[in-house]
């Protein structure tokens, strides 16, 4: 449930940066009339925020609610985000009741953070009784349209919260999410190759690695030569090791000294001292500077 109120707050606070200044949002007459004539939903929700605030206006919490709510009317986002606001009791006072009733407005409109915050009201027996079915039913709708829901409802079938243990499913979930993210094919492939809470199956995991190497997704690109490096989960070969750490370094300073390191070792990739030298004055010439 954190997860789920911190992006939806993440959002609260990314709008209101666009008009503010020292981290406060500040009452113009541009804001007004963006909010007015414009109809700009940020720029609403940012007057809101000055009213909560009395920052170039009265303080004044129902003002505040209203242009809150002229934001919501636009953007499904700003009613999870005033539902949020009573979940945690930010700018409005906490109130579960109210924060469902918004959670339900915002996932009629397939809001895919307030489809799991509905989820979890019933998981938890929050201003309706406790309905773990029930739950399910909305986890999966948002699971459905975001990865990162995806994921995170494999890992309640992984550890049986909410929803029955099952690890086949939480596989099921974790391979739909990684499919979408690169990112989550790490930290799939990690999984795999540990056997971190599923059957370990380094295959699989270094399949995973290579899928977002081939994406260009610069991690992954040196877990790939890792694999290769060490045999793990693929026939070791040298030279694709050093392929694919090349790939990762000249995207990732990071890896330059430990890639300049190997060849300079054969650690795992063939030797090579000329090379080694370059990517080692590579690694120096970009180091940041000592304070």
């Amino acid at each position: 449930m954190r997860k789920a109120l911190l992006i939806a707050f993440t959002l609260v606070m990314a709008t209101a940066s666009a008009h503010c200044h020292d981290d406060l949002p500040v009452f113009t007459q541009e804001l007004y009339q963006q909010a007015t004539t414009g109809n700009d939903p940020a720029a609403q929700w940012t007057v809101g925020e000055c009213y909560v605030y009395g920052n170039g206006v009265p303080c004044d919490t129902a003002t505040a609610l209203q242009w809150f709510e002229r934001a919501a009317a636009q953007d499904a986002r700003y009613m999870t985000s005033i539902a949020t606001c009573y979940d945690e009791g930010f700018y409005l006072p906490q109130d579960d009741e109210q924060a469902l009733a918004c959670y339900r407005q915002a996932a009629q409109r397939n809001d895919f953070v307030a489809l799991w915050c509905v989820g979890e009201f019933y998981a938890r027996g929050r201003a309706v009784p406790r309905d773990t079915v029930e739950a399910l039913k909305w986890f999966e709708r948002g699971a459905a349209i975001d990865p990162s829901y995806c994921w995170a409802l494999g890992e309640y079938y992984l550890e049986g919260k909410f929803v029955p243990r099952d690890v086949e499913r939480a596989i099921q979930c974790f391979e739909h999410a990684a499919q979408q993210e690169d990112y989550l094919l790490l930290v799939l492939g990690e999984r795999y190759i540990e056997g971190n809470g599923i059957p370990q199956n380094p295959k699989r995991g270094f399949e995973c690695y290579l899928t977002a190497a081939q994406h260009g997704y610069t991690p992954c690109e040196w877990e790939t030569g890792e694999c290769y490096a060490n045999g793990i989960g693929v026939e070791r070969d040298p030279a694709l090791a050093l392929q694919w750490m090349e790939r990762a370094a000249g995207n990732d300073s990071s890896h330059m000294w430990e890639l300049g390191m190997r060849l300079a070792t054969g650690n795992g990739v063939e030797k090579d001292t000329d090379r080694a030298q370059q990517w080692l004055q590579r690694a120096a010439q970009t180091a940041p500077a000592e304070q």
